[in-house]
């Protein structure tokens, strides 16, 4: 067996130091020093610190110290590169063969004749992380190209602590500014999931073209930011999905996020800055400005598009050149209308309106903020603050004083003839006059309030009751019903109501305010319209999404009620069957 000395000569200095003229003192003073250390491998080597270094350095004599210094270091980088060069050469051939396997897949899949365009190949780091979990989601942008081979973004660098080659992002990623940049990504990801896998099991092309023509629709429909962000959150739930037992071809050939389609459709869903970016001013001047050439843009220098001058020549009579008459005469008059004079009137007549306001009586400005809170707070309010003045007469009750609040809280729990919620709302309410008679309370007096709550609480206990939600066999109970004792309606028209007011959670005022166009049905949904509700005292409406579920479980609805039941809610005015719904209750 070799001895440690030997090893570190052969493997270690001669490879290294192979073709170098070195002194031989120096060299086995080298190897004496690795071997002191128990350095005896080139991986070892390719990992010594400065501090290892000073230390040998330092036990030599002083004459020698610079020498055996510089061959150390010299030994010590030759090592790295040679480890690095190593790692770099596996990384390779894996690269090769992993390659080498993808192409085999697409044989399999298409034949031995076809190939994969290399414009449509993705960066193999992105394969790589794909064939680790084709579900790990990769945004879209991270599939395109840079426009210069040269500044693609992501360089090869060196871990300064393993040596090791790992991809760098060394400038922002390109993002998708149009739906052209989509479509490549898209059909590059669709690429790669075709290259790392031998069958359509998982993923087929079918399911990638109905997915693509649907996005390519809604970007058509709505636009392509609503387009992109759809994508962006409905693709990345695809290791949520492979956990319910979903496979990729699944999640893109049906719709198992609705409500995140219909957000897109109206323009709710937000698009993550890092992913999709419209086009800007400065990419949109190579564009002509089609207002301009009808003649009805007036934002002169400040269009973000080019105005393309069509010049007319003498001889030319077409009638176009009446219309640019009157294009020229409509930018004057739009040039006339927002003069600086124009503007200083319209300016005039607003302050003169502001001011001729002030003078409006008290009364007006009470009702105006009056009507900023619902009648019923108002009616909780007023409670509050009856009983509360009653409480402490002859005092009076504001400002509000801890200890009179205490007083009031421990007068009312003592009685047990309010419960713990009552008197948590009548705190509630005092505290909200206080502030609008523009009195406001400290920390340390919220503080008692609260101890005070929590030692009725810990008297009277919580009673609120959880209202229990209707079971699947109840639900299916209103479904079958065929005869109701004293229901003089139509009991068809009274089941669509009462499962409408059901699968959309309605309120019972708002099932009474719904009106007949607030209804409307589609091929996989219900949409309802809440004009006013508890919570939009402003009217300002919105909309409730209903799915239907029937085909995706046979044994969720006997009888799909959105099919049967719940399309007879346009048939009549629905506010009259939840009157006939409210009235049984009541008997």
């Amino acid at each position: 067996m070799a001895s440690p000395l030997e090893i570190s000569t052969k493997k270690i200095v001669n490879s290294l130091l192979e073709g170098e003229e070195v002194d031989g003192q120096i060299k086995d003073l080298l190897v004496t020093k690795l071997v002191e250390e128990k350095i005896s491998s080139l991986l070892l080597l390719s990992n010594v610190g400065n501090d290892t270094i000073t230390k040998i350095v330092d036990s030599l004599p002083e004459e020698s110290k610079g020498s055996v210094r510089l061959y150390l270091v010299s030994l010590v980088d030759e090592a790295k590169a040679a480890q690095s060069l190593k790692r770099r050469k596996q990384e390779q051939e894996v690269e090769a063969a992993d390659l080498s396997s993808f192409r085999d897949n697409i044989k399999k899949r298409f034949g031995d004749n076809v190939q994969v365009p290399a414009s449509m190949v993705p960066p193999y780091r992105v394969l790589a992380k794909l064939a680790r979990n084709p579900y790990d989601y990769v945004p879209v942008n991270e599939f395109l190209t840079s426009p210069s081979g040269e500044q693609t973004g992501v360089q090869q660098m060196q871990d300064l602590n393993t040596g090791k080659a790992v991809s760098v992002q060394i400038s922002k990623s390109r993002k998708v500014t149009c739906l052209s940049d989509w479509v490549e990504g898209f059909c590059r990801w669709c690429t790669a999931l075709l290259m790392i896998e031998p069958d359509n099991q998982n993923s087929d092309p079918l399911s990638m073209l109905y997915y693509l023509s649907r996005i390519v629709s809604l970007a058509n429909r709505k636009d392509v930011a609503a387009a992109v962000g759809f994508d962006h959150c409905y693709r990345s739930q695809l290791l949520g999905r492979h956990e319910q037992g979903y496979s990729i071809s699944k999640v893109l050939s049906s719709d198992l996020d609705p409500s995140l389609f219909i957000s897109a459709e109206i323009g709710t869903l937000s698009v993550p800055g890092k992913v999709f970016q419209p086009l800007g001013k400065g990419n949109r001047k190579d564009t002509p400005c089609v207002f301009y050439a009808k003649g009805k843009c007036s934002r002169g220098d400040k269009c973000p598009f080019k105005h393309v001058k069509t010049g007319k020549s003498f001889y030319d009579l077409s009638e176009d050149s009446g219309s640019q008459k009157n294009g020229e005469r409509n930018r004057k008059r739009q040039r006339r209308s927002r003069s600086p004079s124009n503007q200083d009137t319209a300016a005039k007549r607003r302050r003169e309106a502001v001011q001729a306001r002030r003078g409006d009586d008290a009364t007006h400005i009470t009702s105006f903020l009056h009507s900023a809170l619902a009648d019923n707070t108002h009616k909780t309010y007023n409670s509050a603050v009856s009983l509360y003045k009653a409480f402490l007469e002859p005092e009076p009750p504001f400002p509000l004083k801890v200890e009179d609040l205490q007083c009031f809280v421990y007068a009312l729990s003592q009685t047990r003839m309010y419960k713990y919620s009552s008197i948590k709302t009548y705190c509630g309410s005092l505290k909200a006059v206080n502030l609008e008679k523009g009195y406001a309370l400290g920390t340390t007096s919220t503080f008692a309030i609260k101890r005070a709550l929590q030692a009725s609480k810990k008297l009277l206990g919580d009673t609120t009751e959880q209202k229990r939600a209707l079971s699947r066999q109840e639900v299916q109970l209103i479904g079958s019903l065929n005869d109701f004792p004293g229901c003089k309606l139509e009991l068809q028209c009274l089941k669509g109501a009462t499962l409408l007011a059901t699968f959309a959670l309605l309120r019972a005022r708002e099932a009474l305010a719904l009106r007949r166009g607030d209804v409307s049905f589609k091929a996989d949904r219900m949409v309802v319209h809440i004009a006013r509700s508890k919570n939009d005292q402003s009217a300002s409406g919105h909309f409730i999404f209903v799915g239907c579920v029937a085909g995706e479980n046979e044994a969720s609805l006997e009888s799909c009620s959105a099919a049967d039941y719940l399309r007879g809610v346009t048939l009549e005015q629905s506010h009259g069957y939840a009157a006939a719904m409210m009235s049984l209750e009541r008997q």
